[in-house]
């Protein structure tokens, strides 16, 4: 096509984005043909910020017609979906091995930038076949793995799991427990521990294991079936202050239902002093002062405690935390004239089912800059406060508008902005109930696709 006609297309006219989504819905092949059509579609489909969406999603043994698709292919994926099955027998075996090699032999694997795997317990050679992949693998940035529930390597077994890669820089393990990690450049690690086998690895092992020199972000989760699980043992404990003690750089620690003693607090703000996110959802202190030591962490701009557990009511009397923004809090005796230590924050979440009655009177009288309140579970005694605090102008909540309406019955003219993180779109009805209820309302937001502004 020539240039003149190319332009005067009607189809030509379309936006970048929108061609990109028209693409999206075509097999791979489609699209090469459609790279031939004109000069324009060519610099979109082959642009490096469309090209790298294409990813591989297969599942491993493959049958044999497909298998021998995949190897005479030349297609270099950067993304690549793997999931392997558990092979019974001989040829299954023989099968996922072909696959992984005709997926991950050169110049294929090098051209990689992120890779998921699902991997079941059973498959150690195949494992052990994909590890020493991915220290091949230069430009890698992003890896997944995911196990079969339970899926861990003990001590008593020949085969120890290793992940070495120079370029990676964002982890995400569940279910499965690598024991060292040789990654110089991860920034990011999570890991989601759903069995009690893998946590003893952690305590045990991978705690005195790994140096990472350059993590920012780390996230422990314990799955809800192991709320309360610890994160080292008695006998681990000195490992586990010296695995905190090197994370110089760290800037986000999520620590989500694992339980956290009071010591492990202290080394966090000895150690971790670049922390601006802090979120600990079980925190058991033998006394409150334990709690000054949040005042060595002067970049901490959002701090979260699920719940405190402690023989006295919590005390944040010393706290000075000059950066903070945001704080949330559970339900959890606090004194209320100690929450002068977030007076700079401008939000408070509260997690809580309910709250103390003197919580948002004292609240509205240690907290004079707050402008956002959020609420993660209905409670009629803090909406019904919500008029005492007067600099409010924003709330959130985490359960349907309708709810609003049900429990109020006073007036509230300070709040100009609802956001209901369920996609639960009101009545008609229910808005100009609403209205009555905050005569000031500017903006209500519903999900993530229902917006509304009022005059």
């Amino acid at each position: 096509m020539e240039k003149a006609e190319e332009n005067h297309c009607p189809i030509q006219q379309l936006p970048y984005e929108m061609l990109c989504e028209i693409f999206n819905y075509l097999d791979i092949g489609s699209v090469k043909q459609c790279s031939l059509t004109c000069r324009r579609w060519q610099e979109i489909i082959f642009s490096d910020s469309y090209i790298k969406r294409f990813k591989l999603c297969v599942k491993l043994p493959l049958p044999l017609p497909e298998q021998n698709a995949l190897k005479i292919s030349d297609r270099l994926y950067r993304n690549v979906n793997l999931q392997l099955q558990r092979s019974t027998t001989q040829t299954d075996k023989r099968e996922l091995f072909n696959g992984i090699y005709a997926i991950f032999c050169y110049p294929k694997l090098e051209q990689l930038v992120t890779l998921k795997l699902s991997i079941p317990k059973e498959e150690t050679n195949s494992i052990l076949m994909l590890m020493n992949s991915i220290k091949k693998m230069n430009v890698l940035r992003e890896l997944h793995i995911v196990g079969s529930y339970g899926w861990i390597f003990t001590s008593n077994q020949t085969i120890s799991f290793k992940i070495s890669n120079q370029s990676i820089r964002s982890l995400f393990a569940e279910n499965i427990m690598p024991i060292i990690i040789k990654a110089p450049n991860l920034s990011s690690l999570r890991i989601v521990l759903n069995s009690y086998e893998t946590v003893h690895v952690l305590n045990e092992k991978f705690l005195h294991s790994n140096q990472l020199p350059n993590l920012k972000h780390l996230e422990l989760v314990a799955g809800r079936n192991l709320k309360g699980s610890k994160i080292a043992s008695r006998s681990n404990v000195k490992h586990l202050l010296q695995f905190f003690s090197k994370l110089k750089t760290l800037e986000t620690l999520k620590l989500q239902n694992v339980l956290t003693f009071g010591y492990l607090l202290k080394a966090i703000c000895e150690h971790c002093t670049n922390l601006t996110v802090l979120v600990i959802e079980s925190l058991h202190l033998l006394e409150t002062s334990t709690l000054h030591h949040l005042s060595k962490l002067t970049k901490l701009r959002h701090l979260t405690f699920g719940n405190i557990r402690c023989l006295d009511p919590v005390s944040f009397r010393g706290v000075h935390l000059p950066n903070l923004e945001s704080v949330a809090l559970g339900s959890f005796p606090i004194l209320d004239e100690t929450l002068r230590a977030f007076k700079v924050a401008t939000k408070i979440t509260l997690l809580g089912h309910d709250s103390t009655i003197n919580l948002i009177p004292a609240i509205a009288t240690t907290m004079p800059n707050l402008k956002h309140v959020e609420l993660e579970h209905f409670s009629a005694t803090n909406l019904q406060s919500l008029n005492l605090l007067a600099s409010v102008e924003e709330l959130t909540i985490r359960f349907p508008i309708d709810v609003i309406v049900v429990a109020f019955r006073c007036i509230v003219d300070n709040i100009k902005a609802i956001h209901s993180l369920v996609s639960t779109i009101p009545s008609d009805s229910t808005i100009e109930q609403l209205l009555i209820i905050f005569p000031k309302l500017v903006l209500l937001k519903v999900g993530e696709h229902f917006n509304q502004t009022f005059i």
